[in-house]
């Protein structure tokens, strides 16, 4: 009767592993028959990585970028600063001076909790986010 439950378990375990297929460890316990099944994740172990919206950091605080074109006309022709140091696009800058987005970007203070970076011929607005 022993024999004909583990034969009985076998030809009805064989099918089921064939269908489970990758992802899926079969182990049997040879004394009573039992079955277990441990599936493995299909999904990647590497972590993802995402472009972050771009920013500066400059004098200790970071700046994102608004996605607004500037909206001041008159300027002096001094700049505050130029970026000199990059992350990678999905990391935050640590240092002064670094951005996620390259280098050689000058920029003006507009006030207290923005600046502005000339890019490509055009002013953009970056704004510090509130309890930054």
């Amino acid at each position: 009767m022993k024999r004909l439950l583990v034969f009985l378990t076998a030809a009805v375990s064989l099918p089921v592993m064939l269908v489970a297929g990758r992802g899926a460890v079969q182990k049997a316990d040879k004394e009573t028959g039992v079955q277990e099944t441990q599936v493995q994740s299909a999904l990647p172990t590497e972590e993802i990585k995402c472009d972050l919206i771009p920013a500066v950091k400059v004098d200790g605080k970071v700046y994102y970028d608004t996605g607004r074109e500037s909206d001041i006309r008159a300027r002096c022709g001094v700049m505050d600063g130029r970026i000199t140091g990059e992350v990678d696009r999905w990391k935050m800058p640590e240092k002064n001076g670094e951005s996620n987005f390259g280098t050689g970007y000058e920029y003006q203070f507009a006030d207290d909790n923005s600046l502005e970076l000339f890019i490509n011929g055009k002013w953009f607005r970056f704004e510090q986010r509130s309890g930054q």
